[in-house]
């Protein structure tokens, strides 16, 4: 299990929209805990999925969406 920590996320940005957003980019993630303050951490079953994540969420804006 590999722990990735999510930053700069939109206020409104909630866990339903985090998931969807790595199951559109075919990236599974066991659990997922979004903090007040813009900021999440998300579980990955294994480094690799991690990795595969950060190479194509690296700078992904989730403004505007919910």
């Amino acid at each position: 299990m590999s722990k990735l920590y999510v930053g700069n996320l939109s206020s409104e940005c909630n866990e339903n929209a985090l998931r969807q957003l790595f199951q559109d980019h075919n990236l599974s993630c066991t659990t997922i805990l979004v903090k007040r303050g813009g900021y999440a951490f998300v579980d990955c079953a294994d480094q690799s999925t991690a990795d595969r994540a950060i190479d194509k969420l690296n700078d992904y804006s989730t403004k505007g969406q919910k």
